[in-house]
This record gives structure tokens, sequence and C-alpha cells, in this order.
């Protein structure tokens, strides 16, 4: 069963009235299965009634798995027990239920019942169970609270066998074999009227040497000397918790005989091993409801409308946390984890974290409740509710109602985390006066003023007022402002949190303005799909809340709850996304909208999507805005007015009409001319923040928030996003005429305003989600009975898509060849050129050479310019004179 957590109360079966209906009971236990030496819970519930039958619910399936009819005169004592084993290795199953009958309430003449039901195809796919076998077995005189198990060790390859644990409210226990053939011990305890047995459980030594016997290696020394030094992790305990006149005790047991040994020693059945004093503040007399979770050490007790628990991991009891009040008391809880439990206070379920002292859900169970009470005919406060276990793997609780056994989904609660805890603080609205003293009674007195200043500021609609006390309750830092003058709304278009001191602000007075600035749907408003409504007129105190972190589901679930005077029921809870929503419905120029998706601060993707959700639908429906206009038209020219009044100043009527009209004009026509400009903007900041999210968690919440039609109206949007950015069109060639006046203007709009590369991107990730969601059966018959065609609007994405994948891919191949050729340019020198002024050519010299020409420039060397001047003089010989 995947049950949904805001569904609320779910009826799974509907039970008989006991035959009498002043004496006659419902009792409920859950179905517990032995395998591999351990006891575990199963989906499934027990439900005796008296006078009718026994009859045994599967939680996950919802069915009926077994019935056994009662007689008309008989009675149940207790609660059933019901124990489900398997074979390990033939595979049969097996199961045995047990309950104690008595022909009168106040009857002592008790018998044992015992039902063995077998599967008749051990290697079938089913668990269908033969005609069950009835035995049973007198007991002895006395009442009887409880018939536990207690497993016996065993070898792997036998079937889990366990003996009867019969307690009796006068301290008696006796053990009995499962089969009801032979009593196997008795335990008599001493007769004293004033000892009363309230509570008893069994459990082995394995579970409570990790909490109950954590810390108490004296109690395990005890055990281990008491059973011959053979102190095993299936050795079984049984735990008592007996009241007196004067106190209540503890009192923790070693069952040391079975109808396994085959030995009988003279040693005592049941050995003491612990025995200590509970502390207490409440009445002894009152009927307490335990119960006692030997892995965590914890304690957990019901009693005068408070829920205490206990910490039994050290020497001695402390107790770790209290539940309830007068006005709202206690009257069942459940136990989820170590670190949460479940408390139900009159026609309310909370989830509280017993580590960070925090309320984690709360589910109102009032309509439910008033249901039942008409179809019963009879006053809802006579409508309970009796939780009987949390099933941890389904995250349901199961309730007993009268006749109804029904669930109650939660959330998953594991490990206790600090974020869950931060906020979710219950805030006392009615504090006793006798714990107001001192400092606290001043601060008491000051909360009380400013309350009363904000509610008389909103009573007399003082927006300014009532945003000047915002500013000041949410820590705006003046220093930021620095000369500028705080003017509303527009006021915080600039602003980040760093504006605000965060860490000075005071939670209470924040949640209080939330309580003002949001408030919960009526019954007509949550039929058009709102469950949020905004309440305020200032737009700077929607803001400012979202710019402190205020403005998000877990606050105001908060706030309705504590402060608001209309309480929502289940159906009205609102759910992440209703935010976005509300600030949509309350300005319908999507202004407001665009301004706090402006704003730096955090949205979850699922206000996100609504936001986009909201803006294709105002796409879709954009003619509305030409039939208001002609609307507006028409009235202002007087085509419907109404009569003059004849009683009244009709002058004075038609000028107020004609102002409305004038206002409803001018209205409509700046929601033409700047609405598309205004949601365009809002829609490529949506489009923005949705693309940083993980595309698996953007498809899965289009496909929850997102009707088809919007999702394929919104590819369209995308597929126009395609065509205005280029992306569907081939690159211009230069050698084509009819491109030639196209390249000049296509390169001027690189350096305008036209769409970024970088688009492409955002674009194609979210036409992937948006398919994605729609999903392969919306392709397939959703879009039949639409006007547009399936096959047709396939071909043409298909057709743009690749255009665009080939459009990318010449991009690509044209950036490599731009970067390479940047890349060859800037390896190739510069050549130097330098001017050399034009002289006229030198004489030839004697020799008749010239002269060689000179590059300037170039530098060389001083011998080397020596020899070329030398080469530039011509060979001459010299002859001797002979006289």
């Amino acid at each position: 069963m995947a049950a949904d957590p805001n569904e609320g109360l779910i009826s799974i079966a509907s039970l008989p009235s006991p035959l009498d209906s002043a004496a006659g009971n419902v009792y409920a236990a859950p179905v517990y299965g032995f395998g591999a030496s351990r006891k575990r819970k199963r989906h499934e519930v027990a439900v005796g009634i008296d006078g009718e039958g026994l009859n045994i619910y599967d939680i996950q399936s919802q069915t009926l798995l077994s019935s056994h009819a009662l007689p008309p005169q008989s009675y149940l004592a207790c609660p059933p027990t019901s124990i489900f084993c398997k074979h390990p290795i033939s595979r049969i199953s097996q199961r045995r239920t047990y309950l104690v009958l008595r022909n009168d309430p106040q009857d002592k003449d008790q018998r044992l019942i015992c039902y063995t039901e077998e599967t008749k195809r051990p290697n079938g796919l089913d668990d269908e169970l033969s005609e069950p076998v009835k035995s049973q077995s007198v007991l002895d005189g006395g009442e009887i609270i409880s018939v536990d198990t207690a497993l016996i060790r065993q070898k792997k390859d036998e079937k889990p066998s366990f003996d009867l644990i019969i307690s009796y409210r006068n301290g008696n226990v006796a053990c009995i074999t499962s089969d009801l053939s032979r009593v196997v011990w008795k335990h008599e305890q001493k007769p004293d009227a004033r000892v009363s047995v309230d509570y008893t459980a069994i459990f082995d030594v394995e579970s409570a040497r990790k909490g109950l016997l954590q810390n108490r290696e004296d109690v395990l020394a005890a055990l281990q000397t008491g059973l011959a030094g053979s102190l095993a992790s299936e050795t079984q305990l049984l735990l008592r918790i007996t009241r007196t006149a004067a106190k209540i005790n503890l009192e923790l047991y070693a069952i040391q005989g079975t109808s396994a040994d085959q030995i009988k020693t003279r040693r005592q059945n049941l050995q003491l091993v612990l025995n200590y004093e509970l502390p207490q503040k409440r009445s002894l007399q009152a009927e307490a409801q335990y119960y006692i979770h030997a892995a965590s050490g914890l304690l957990y007790r019901n009693v005068d409308g408070y829920l205490e628990i206990y910490d039994l991991t050290g020497t001695i009891p402390r107790l770790q946390m209290e539940f309830g009040s007068r006005s709202e008391p206690v009257t069942g809880f459940a136990r989820i984890s170590s670190y949460a439990v479940q408390v139900f206070t009159g026609h309310k379920s909370i989830v509280f974290q017993t580590k960070y002292h925090a309320e984690l859900e709360t589910t109102e169970l009032e309509t439910y409740a008033s249901y039942l009470s008409r179809r019963k005919s009879t006053s809802i406060d006579n409508v309970h509710f009796r939780p009987l276990t949390y099933l941890s793997n389904l995250a349901t609780t199961v309730v007993l109602t009268p006749n109804n056994l029904n669930v109650l989904p939660t959330r998953n609660y594991n490990k206790p985390q600090l974020l869950d805890a931060l906020g979710q603080g219950h805030v006392e609205t009615n504090m006793e006066p006798y714990r107001l003293t001192g400092k606290s009674r001043h601060i008491a007195k000051e909360w009380e003023e400013w309350k009363n200043q904000v509610d008389a500021a909103v009573q007399s609609d003082n927006i300014a007022e009532l945003e000047n006390m915002a500013t000041e309750a949410l820590q705006l830092n003046p220093e930021r402002l620095g000369s500028g003058a705080f003017n509303g709304s527009a006021f915080f278009m600039d602003f980040d949190p760093s504006y605000f001191d965060l860490d000075q602000i005071d939670n209470r007075k924040a949640i209080y303005l939330l309580s003002y600035a949001l408030r919960s749907a009526n019954d007509e408003e949550v039929t058009k799909g709102d469950r949020l409504i905004v309440a305020t007129k200032s737009e700077a105190l929607i803001k400012m809340l979202a710019l402190t972190g205020y403005l998000n589901i877990r606050h105001v679930r908060k706030a309705l709850i504590e402060f608001a005077s209309f309480r929502y029921s289940n159906s009205q809870e609102p759910l992440e996304g209703d935010i976005m929503r509300a600030i949509a419905r309350f300005d319908m120029n999507f202004q407001l909208m665009h301004d706090m998706l402006t704003l730096q601060i955090h949205w979850t993707i699922q206000d996100v999507v609504v936001a986009l959700k909201l803006l294709v639908q105002s796409f879709e429906t954009a003619n509305d805005h030409s039939e208001q206009l002609a609307l507006c038209a028409r009235t202002a020219n007087g085509d419907e007015q109404d009569i003059a009044m004849t009683n009244g100043d009709s002058d004075q009527y038609i000028v107020s009409e004609s102002r409305a009209a004038e206002n409803e004009l001018d209205h409509a026509m700046s929601t033409l001319f700047s609405g598309l400009q205004v949601r365009s903007a809002a829609l490529r900041i949506a489009l923005t923040r949705l693309h940083a999210f993980p595309q698996i968690e953007v498809t899965a919440a289009m496909r929850t928030l997102m009707t088809r039609r919007e999702l394929i109206f919104f590819i369209n949007i995308l597929r126009v996003e395609l065509e205005d950015g280029g992306w569907t069109k081939r690159y211009a060639k230069v050698g084509d005429d009819q491109y030639e006046d196209n390249i000049p203007n296509a390169f001027a709009e690189i350096d305008g305003d036209g769409p970024s590369n970088q688009a492409i991107r955002a674009i194609g990730d979210m036409l992937n989600c948006a398919v994605d969601a729609i999903g392969t059966s919306g392709w397939l018959i959703g879009l039949s009975a639409d006007q547009l065609s399936t096959e047709e609007l396939v071909h043409q994405l298909r057709a743009e898509i690749s255009a665009s994948v080939e459009g990318c891919y010449e991009a690509d191949a044209l950036h490599t060849i731009l970067s390479e050729l940047d890349k060859y340019a800037s390896s190739v020198q510069a050549p130097q050129t330098t001017s050399i002024m034009e002289t006229e050519d030198a004489a030839l010299p004697v020799s008749c050479r010239a002269e060689m020409p000179s590059t300037k420039g170039k530098k060389t060397k001083a011998h080397m310019r020596a020899r070329e001047k030398s080469m530039r003089v011509g060979k001459y010989s010299i002859d001797r004179i002979r006289l």
C-alpha cells in the first residue's frame, strides 16, 4: 500500500459492533512472525469483537486474511495474539491465533482458544491457508491481562517453536505449550491485594543488551550466574510493571524453564534480576497505558492525559520528555522510532521529534470525526481514535475508531536531523499563570502589546504602520539603507538577505506577521484549486518575509496552526507550490511574481513549476484581456449602465461609476501593452531557475503539477524560442545571392540584443523534461482528443530538433575553424617595414664599380663593415722604374 501522507485517515475495513452494546468491547493487536530466531512485526492486525468474531486483516493489501466466528455469549478477556511461522526447509507456513474467552465480563471461568491454520500449497505463489483446527485449554481463575509468546532456542533447520506466557493481574504467571497440550510450569505470586500488574512484555537478551541493559553489567552477570554460565542471546526476559497504592515498580525476570527442556530442575522458572521504582508525577489510581522498546531502552507511559517518556538505559530511570496539557490531553500514542512519537490529542495527530523537541507533522482529524458522528448518530465528543501500532516500512499508523479499522499515512522519519527541527518548536499560546514569573511575565506583556499593535494596524487597514512594524520586527539594517527612504514594495527590488540581521529576528513575531500575510482558503476557494490566499495588501511585507526566509511552506503551516483563526482541514493543508499560486492570484498582471522570482532567495522546484504553469495558462488565455477591454469600453460609453436612482444622487453615482470604469480601462490597457513583456521576463527567469534543478526532479514535478495540454503548449513555446534563436536555420553562405542582404544584419545582431547562444542548453533540457513528463501513454493516447494531431506534432518536433542539432554541429565546426585561424594568426610574426629616404645615386668611382646597396635596420659588426669597405676598393699595381 503506497499511502500518501496528504490523504489523511483512510478506512480499510468496517467492523461490526459488539453484540452487547453496554459491556462489549473491541480488542486489537498486531500480528508477529517468527523467523531467523527473531520476533518481527507483520503488516497484519488481529481484531476481536465480543459476541461477533475474530478477524485478521492485511494492512498492505487491505484484505481480510482469516475470520473466526465466536459464540454470541462470549467475551474476550484480553487482546488476541496471532503468530505466523514458516519452516525454513519445507516452506510450510502456519498461523496460530490465541484468544481468552469467558461467558460473562465478571466470570472467573476462562478458556484459552487456539486456531491453527496451515498452507495448502507450500510451493505455490499464494499463502492460502487450510481450514482452521480449533483447540482449547481451561485456565485458572483470575483476571488475565496478556497472552505473550516466548521463543524457544532451536537449530537453523528446525521449525520455529515457542511457548505461551499467560500473565494475571494478581501477579501469577503460567507457561503453556503452543499447541495447548500441557502446562510447562506455573509461577504463583504471594497473595497481596494491593499489588496489581498493569503491563507485561517479553523480549530477548540481545535486544535488551542494546538499550535497556546497556549500562547494567551487574544485571548481565546475574543473568549468566543464574543460568549456570550459559547466557545466550535467545534467552527470554519478562518485564512487568506493577502498581500499589504508594508506588509503581518495574520488574525484570529471566524465563528459565521451557517446553524444550528434557531435564527438570528445581530452580525457579522466573528469576528476578532487576527491580526499581519509577518516578511519579501523576495520580497512582489513574489507569495508564504502557509500551517499552527494549532495543532503545525507552518506556512510554500515557496517564491522566499526559504522555511521559522514560530513559531506562542508566542505573536509574530518567524522565526524558513529556507531552500533553490540560486543554489538550493525550488520548493515545504510537511509537515511530527512537527519535519520533505520534501523539493523538482529541481530534488531532501530532508527530514529535524527541531529540530536538520539535513538532514535525500535524494532521487534523476533525472532519473525519464529524463524519463518523453523523454516521453513528452520536456526539462528536464520543468519537475517539485508538492508535494500535506503527508500520515503519509502510510509513502508516493503524488506528481503531468506532466500527472502523483505519490507517493514517505519515512521512518517513529515520534519523533525527537538526534541519528538520529548525523553526518547528511549538509556541504555547495558552500558558498557565503560575509559570509566568519575573522576567517571563515582562516578556509576555511586551508580546501582548506588540500583538495588539499589529492587530490594530491590520484592522484599521494602516499599511504604512504595518510595514514599519515589520521592518523593526524583521531587523532591517538601517546602515545598509544609506540615505535611502522606505517607499514600499519597490524599495526591496535590489535587496538581498544581507540587508537583514537574520540572527536577531524574533521567530515568534515573524510567524505572527506571516499569519496575516497568508491565510487558509475556505471551502469555496479550495474547489478552485487554491489552498492559500494572500490576506494582506502590502507587497513589501511579502517581500520582507521572503528575504528573511520565512515565506516557505513549513513556516506557513506553523503560522496557520498557531495563530490563524481558521484552522484548515487535512484536505486544505498547504503544499509545496501553493505560495506561488497565491502570489499569482493576488496580482494577475504577474508583476509581483516577476519581482519575487527576481529576489536573491531560494524557491523550491514545486514553486517554480507552478509559476511556469500559471504563466503558460496566461499565454493560453491571452484573448481574455481583449474581452475585458471591450467590456470596459462598453461600460465607459454607458451602454450597460443601470437606470438612475430616484432616491439617491444620480450625478454622484454616475461620476463614481465613470471613475471606476476609467480605472478598469486603464488597467486593461496596461495589461495589454505591458503585461506580455512582464510575463515574458517572468517566464525567462522561471526557466533559468528551473534549469538549475536536476532533470529527473524537473520531470517528476512537471508530471505532477502540469496537465498534458499545458505541457504541449510549453513545448510550442520552446519551439518558438528555437526559431527565434536561429537554431533551426543553416548558416548563410557568402556565394548565395539570396543571403547577401541578410549577412550584415545577421552580424549586426551579435552586438545587439539578439538571443544568446547559451540558451540552447536550457531549451534542450526543458524540451527533454517536458517530453518525458508527458510520458509514453500521453503521447500514444493522450492527444487523440486534442485539436493538435499527434503525428504532425511529433514530425514537426523531430524535424526542428534535427535542424537544431545540425546547427549546433555547424556552430561547433565554425568555432573550431575560427579558433584555429586565431591560433595561426597569433603564431605568425608581423613584418617590420621601415621607410628609407630617397637620395640621388652616388657618382661612380674611378674603378667604375657601383656602391653596394645599403639596408637600414640591420646591425653588423665592426670587422665585417671594414671588410666590406675594403672590398669596394679596386686592385692597384706598382711598376718598378729602373735607371
